[in-house]
């Protein structure tokens, strides 16, 4: 199941990017349509849920890697296990969010 996860969030990880370089290269066609009178008719809107989906792609990754920021300044006194059930209970709201 690790595997499988790891898999699936590295593609969706992979996804994101290529949004973003469709984003940029839509971006880069507006413009040049701009200067030519024909720009891209809502350019503003497909780059602003471009980089939301985006962003909601690379989570899963960053999520499994542990990379996200996480402010820990009110347990950082706790326990170890206490720590790990509030993480735990993070990453399933996540996960319910995403969902």
């Amino acid at each position: 199941m690790g595997r499988a996860l790891e898999l699936a969030s590295k593609a969706l990880a992979l996804a994101g990017g290529a949004i973003l370089a469709a984003i940029t290269l839509m971006a880069v066609a507006s413009i040049g349509g701009r200067l030519a009178g024909h720009p891209i008719q809502g350019d503003f809107e497909l780059v602003q849920l471009g980089c939301a989906v985006a962003i909601a792609f690379f989570l899963p990754f960053c999520q499994l890697k542990r990379d996200n920021i996480i402010v820990d300044f009110f347990t950082a006194k706790s326990s170890a296990r206490a720590q790990r059930s509030l993480d735990a209970f993070g990453a399933l709201l996540l996960a319910a969010a995403m969902g």
